[in-house]
C-alpha cells in the first residue's frame, strides 16, 4: 500500500474516532436527565468534547503524529467513562455497562494525559533514548 493510502486512511480513522466520541456523547446526554443549571451544563460538554475534536484536527493535519491519535483516544475513553457513570446512576438497561465501564476506565484515561502525551508532545518523537520503555 502506498503511504499516500496510507495516510488517507489514517486521516479518516482519526476523524471517525473524533465523531464516535462526540455521537456517543450525544447519545448520553439525552439518556441523563437534563441538569437545572444550563450554563455547568455546557461548559461540562465543551470541556469533554474537546480533546476528541483537537484530536480529530491534528490526526487530520499531522496523521503520523501520534498527539492527536492520544487526544482522540482520551477523548473517546473520558466520554465513555462519564457516559457510563452516568447512565450506572440512572438504574436502566445499560446501568451495568456504565458501572463496569466507568469503574476502570479513568486508567486509561490518565495514562493517556498523565503519561503520554507529556512524553510525546510536540512532535511525537521520544525526547531521549532513556523513554524507550513508551510505546511510539
Amino acid at each position: 500500500m502506498a503511504e499516500g493510502n496510507l495516510n488517507v486512511i489514517r486521516r479518516w480513522l482519526g476523524v471517525v474516532l473524533g465523531l464516535v466520541s462526540l455521537a456517543v456523547l450525544v447519545y448520553g446526554q439525552t439518556q441523563i436527565p437534563p441538569v437545572e443549571n444550563w450554563f455547568l451544563d455546557i461548559l461540562g460538554l465543551l470541556a469533554i468534547a474537546s480533546p476528541s475534536v483537537v484530536g480529530a484536527y491534528l490526526v487530520w493535519r499531522l496523521p503520523g503524529n501520534p498527539v492527536g491519535w492520544i487526544l482522540a483516544g482520551f477523548g473517546l475513553t473520558f466520554t465513555l467513562g462519564v457516559i457510563g457513570e452516568d447512565l450506572a446512576l440512572t438504574g436502566g438497561p445499560l446501568a451495568g455497562w456504565g458501572a463496569w465501564f466507568g469503574a476502570w476506565e479513568w486508567a486509561v484515561s490518565l495514562a493517556l494525559l498523565l503519561i503520554f502525551l507529556p512524553i510525546l508532545f510536540p512532535n511525537g518523537r521520544l525526547p531521549s533514548p532513556r523513554y524507550r520503555w513508551v510505546p511510539p
